[in-house]
């Protein structure tokens, strides 16, 4: 793994993306363990996102911050 700069068509480094992830989640059984159920919450939210710079792939622009959130749910039996 390598750490490589990002920089601006001005040369200027910009700040590392950094990410914040919240989950929350609870799982049952039904049937005497015959049937389970997960269910589970998300949000995922990462700032300093870069991007390519339009006019020339060389360098890199600050988009900002990106968020998704998401439900997931499992049922096995």
């Amino acid at each position: 793994m390598s750490i490589v700069p990002n920089a601006t068509p001005g040369q200027q480094a910009l700040e590392l993306s950094r990410g914040t992830k919240y989950e929350a989640g609870i799982k049952t059984e039904f049937l005497d363990g015959k049937l389970s159920a997960t269910l589970a919450a998300d949000e995922i939210t990462k700032t300093n996102v870069v991007t390519t710079y339009q006019t020339n792939s060389d360098f890199s622009i600050a988009a900002g911050e990106v968020k998704s959130q998401g439900i997931e749910l499992d049922i096995a039996g």
